[in-house]
Parts: structure tokens; C-alpha cells; sequence
């Protein structure tokens, strides 16, 4: 079990706890609580951190920003008065706007997990 679970974190499947106890009841039918899972992660070296948030734009989606950036660079206060900012709406798109967590060992870099 150990194993499967190294193999989860370190392959890059699973990321939290949770989802790692989710994945032994599909495949092996055992039920753990997540501390469980947590305490077996951190004997076995692994260290919890918090993801950095990051936006979630495609790269032709950052082309189609700096376009148009570069197309109203020009513009006066005048025509920046004529526009309407709103920004009422929120939107989550994966979770809660509570902090994710995922787990590394201790010689791994952040960027090569993200």
C-alpha cells in the first residue's frame, strides 16, 4: 500500500490526501481515513505545501491579450472613459478559494510539479 502510494504522489496522479484515499477504495477497496493517508506520507518523506496559485490562461490566450493591449495602447482618458469596468462577478473554476495542498520530497523542485 506504502508503494501504491509513493507511486500516486511521485508519478504526479494524485496531488492531496483526499484524492489518494478516494484511489485505494477504487483499486483496493480499503478505507483510510485521510490522516491516515497524510501520516503514511510523511513517513515516508514527503512534505505537504501549499500550490502557488497561478491563472489559467492558454498560451494562445496570452497572444490574444497582448493584441489587444497593443491595439488600445493609444487610447485617450477620453476613450477609457466610455468603457464600462465590471467586475461583480466571480467565478471558481476548480475549488473553493481555499489553499491547495499537494506533496513533494524534500529534494524537488516546485516548478517541475506544477
Amino acid at each position: 500500500m506504502v508503494n501504491y502510494i509513493w507511486r500516486l504522489v511521485t508519478l504526479g496522479r494524485k496531488n492531496n490526501a483526499v484524492e489518494i484515499q478516494k484511489a485505494l477504495k477504487e483499486e483496493f477497496g480499503i478505507s483510510l481515513s485521510d490522516s491516515t493517508v497524510r501520516r503514511v506520507l510523511k513517513k515516508a518523506g514527503f512534505i505537504a505545501f501549499v500550490k502557488p496559485q497561478k491563472p489559467l490562461l492558454r498560451s494562445q490566450n496570452i497572444v490574444k491579450r497582448l493584441q489587444w493591449a497593443k491595439s488600445h495602447q493609444h487610447w485617450t482618458v477620453d476613450d477609457w472613459k466610455r468603457v464600462i469596468f465590471s467586475d461583480g462577478t466571480k467565478v471558481n473554476c476548480f475549488a473553493s478559494d481555499g489553499k491547495a495542498y499537494a506533496w513533494k520530497l524534500p529534494h524537488e523542485e516546485l516548478n517541475s510539479l506544477l
